[in-house]
C-alpha cells in the first residue's frame, strides 16, 4: 500500500487504500470500553477515509458494539461475526 499516512487519529491510517480486487475486504468492529472507547471518536473519520477510497458494502463494514471492551472474552462473543464477513458469508 501506498499513501500518505494520517496520525491525527488513535491510529496511524493509510490515507489512500483502495480495494485491490472484489475479494479485498476490511472488517472493523469496536466497542466503547477500555482501549476501544478511543475509536468512538474517531471511527466515523476512518469510516470517511474507506469511503472516499472507494470502498463498499459488502467489501467493508464498521460494527460498534457498545459495552464490549478490547479484551479476548469481548472478543470471542463475537468472532463468527468477522469470520463470516471475511468469508462472505
Amino acid at each position: 500500500m501506498t499513501g500518505v499516512q494520517t496520525c491525527a487519529l488513535p491510529i496511524c491510517f493509510p490515507v489512500t487504500i483502495k480495494p485491490l480486487t472484489n475479494s479485498s475486504r476490511i472488517y472493523i468492529d469496536y466497542g466503547n470500553k477500555t482501549l476501544d472507547s478511543k475509536y468512538v471518536s474517531s471511527q466515523p473519520k476512518i469510516d470517511e477515509i474507506l469511503r472516499d477510497a472507494g470502498w463498499e458494502v459488502p467489501y467493508w463494514t464498521t460494527n460498534f458494539y457498545p459495552g464490549m471492551a478490547h479484551c479476548e472474552n469481548d472478543w470471542a462473543s463475537r468472532l463468527f461475526v468477522p469470520l463470516m464477513f471475511l468469508l462472505g458469508k
